[in-house]
């Protein structure tokens, strides 16, 4: 910027002028303010020096007065200061033969003192060192004289250090009590052994508290039923067997018409009515028509898992059996498929008017109960799912399915058991007995290459479980977990949206309130993506029985030990059970329950229910 107008030429010391920059001072207010700070450093500078030679008075005087009381107190400190004060009261005589003479003496003097000193520091700890040995060896040959033992004591010994010999004998005490230590624990471990040989003795098993609330599903049973469910219960029992009677004895023509039956008619001790002249009865869900037969007659030949010799698999439980009470849980003591009723209306919400959607295809608009019914046994007249293909055993060679082993048995359980009976007592075999069928369930083992084998060999599945569950308990309970094993999980693993879909319609249709839990494990990318396919397709119901169980190994096991043995746990799960899966020795009889005879249909007979059932297909 332009200077200030009130800015003219200055003359300099040469006699020019020039011109000052904008905010610049002239040169003489430059030197006299140059001028000014320089006297003002000079005269600090002096007060500095001033302040350090009185601090140094200072400090030579509190020096000479300590050096002073430390000489007069230090060895021959009289001495020289008397020697000082002679020399300063025999007129001040300051040669140099003096000084030396002196000056030697007295350096020859502290020598001696300070040698003497020494030794004799030396001789007092040395005496001390001496006077203790002497009195332990004076005990040691005590001891010895005492024990009749001769002594022996050897000329090292006596020449050795004081310190030395200590550290020995602190040795010598830590070897001693390591042995003793090693000693106690080979006995404790010898008596172990021997009453493990005698049987006194059993392994402690791991205690681990269990979250009833959290396992509810998976242990326990909700047989015990208020009144108005009780009563709904034998009202919907009274209504199938009514519908099945009017089915039965109606003609294919009229069929299709068969108005609403009231809850209240009907008897539940008819099992079918009298036989008619016609030949089928009419499908509920519009495929090819049924074979005319009694009730009972069909409820019969649909047993769970194909075990027909057995009562307590029956699928439509019987309430007695020519006066003899067959299956004697307190819901089938309410009324014939009590047990399997209640599961359906669990399902359903225990509907008062007994008028639901449900099942939700086929009764979107809404029809009466016993419709679910009577529907699940026409799909397992045609589906027949304890059976299976030569192709779809081979399907499961791997093993990506099977069921194996069971839960613990639940609270109700326990103190109807009276806690599990004694040692030894057939309650405490029963109650060791019961509890849920475990299903281990690997996706990552299966190929997708036929939707139908697929489907096929998970329903077989999960009908063999039921009758496993049911063949435990005697006829009660009749539920399965399910562990879902995501390990290695990847796209050639994941099924289609179809596929999905036809196997949920089956388990929401057919296994109503089978399901106890689903633990999810090894939870990785691609499996969280079927979940998410997955869940849409379940009820609020099931998804409060899916549980994630944790990535670590030991949290994993733990977890799993609350609600099942370990030795129904496998290896590869941190469990005691080293089972592999043997396809022919799984499929020996009817889906391993051990009790049914093996069902193997055709290639074209598993494949039937697609035009007789097409609501499935």
């Amino acid at each position: 910027p332009p200077p200030p107008p009130c800015a003219y030429p200055i003359q300099n010391q040469r006699g020019g002028y020039h011109q000052p920059q904008y905010g610049q001072q002239p040169p003489q207010q430059q030197q006299q303010q140059q001028h000014t700070q320089t006297h003002d450093r000079k005269q600090y500078n002096q007060q500095r020096q001033q302040q350090h030679r009185q601090l140094k008075e200072q400090t030579c005087q509190v020096a000479s007065l300590a050096l002073g009381n430390y000489a007069y107190y230090m060895p021959f400190g009289r001495f020289f200061l008397g020697l000082q004060q002679r020399k300063s009261t025999a007129g001040g005589t300051n040669n140099d033969e003096s000084k030396q003479a002196t000056t030697s003496e007295l350096q020859q003097m502290e020598k001696e003192a300070t040698t003497k000193k020494k030794r004799g520091i030396l001789q007092r700890v040395v005496d001390s060192h001496r006077s203790r040995r002497e009195e332990r060896k004076a005990k040691k040959m005590q001891k010895r004289q005492q024990s009749q033992q001769p002594l022996v004591v050897e000329e090292m010994e006596r020449q050795r250090h004081p310190l030395r010999h200590i550290l020995e004998e602190a040795l010598a005490f830590s070897h001693w009590k390591k042995m003793q230590k090693e000693l106690h624990h080979r006995e404790r471990i010898e008596q172990q052994q021997k009453q493990q040989l005698a049987g006194e003795l059993q392994p402690p098993k791991e205690e681990i508290e269990v979250d009833w609330n959290k396992w509810k599903y998976a242990m326990s049973d909700d047989y015990d039923l208020p009144s108005d469910q009780s009563s709904l219960v034998k009202e919907l029992a009274a209504r199938v067997l009514l519908k099945a009677k009017l089915m039965n004895g109606a003609s294919n023509n009229n069929n299709k018409g068969v108005e609403q039956v009231d809850g209240k008619g009907g008897s539940s001790d008819n099992h079918g009515g009298d036989s008619t002249t016609t030949t089928s009865t009419t499908s509920l869900s519009g495929g090819t028509n049924v074979p005319n037969k009694p009730f009972s007659e069909r409820v019969d030949n649909v047993p769970w898992g194909g075990v027909y010799s057995v009562d307590a698999t029956r699928w439509w439980p019987r309430k007695d059996n020519g006066g003899k009470v067959v299956v004697a849980t307190k819901i089938s003591g309410l009324s014939e498929g009590g047990r399997l009723l209640a599961g359906y209306l669990k399902i359903m919400k225990w509907p008062k008017d007994l008028f639901v959607k449900f099942p939700f295809k086929l009764c979107s608009n809404g029809c009466n109960s016993e419709v679910a019914i009577l529907h699940t046994l026409e799909w397992r007249e045609k589906y027949k799912p304890w059976c299976m293909s030569p192709s779809a055993i081979q399907y499961n060679k791997d093993g990506f399915i099977y069921f194996r082993g069971h839960s613990k048995a639940g609270p109700k359980q326990r103190l109807e058991f009276g806690g599990g009976g004694g040692v030894g007592s057939s309650n405490n075999d029963e109650l060791n007995n019961a509890g849920h069928s475990m299903i281990w369930y690997r996706p990552a083992l299966s190929s997708l290459q036929d939707p139908e084998l697929y489907v096929r060999t998970m329903i077989h599945t999960l009908d063999s479980a039921v009758a496993d569950s049911l063949l435990r308990n005697q006829g009660t309970i009749g539920r399965f977990n399910v562990v879902l094993d995501c390990k290695g999980v990847g796209s050639k693993s994941i099924p289609s949206m179809t596929m999905v879909k036809k196997l949920f319609g089956f388990l929401q249709d057919h296994f109503p309130d089978r399901l106890g839990v689903l633990l999810v494990a090894n939870l990785s990318g691609m499996a969280q993506m079927i979940m998410k396919m997955v869940l849409p397709f379940v009820t609020e119901d099931v998804r409060a029985k899916i549980h994630i169980l944790p990535g670590n190994d030991e949290d994993r096991r733990r977890m799993l030990l609350q609600f099942i043995e370990e030795e129904n746990v496998p290896v590869y799960f941190g469990g005691n059970d080293e089972y592999v899966f043997d396809i022919d020795e799984y499929y020996s009889d009817s889906g391993g329950v051990g009790a049914g005879e093996k069902c193997v249909l055709s290639e074209d007979e598993i494949r039937g229910y697609l035009e007789t059932m097409p609501y499935h297909a």
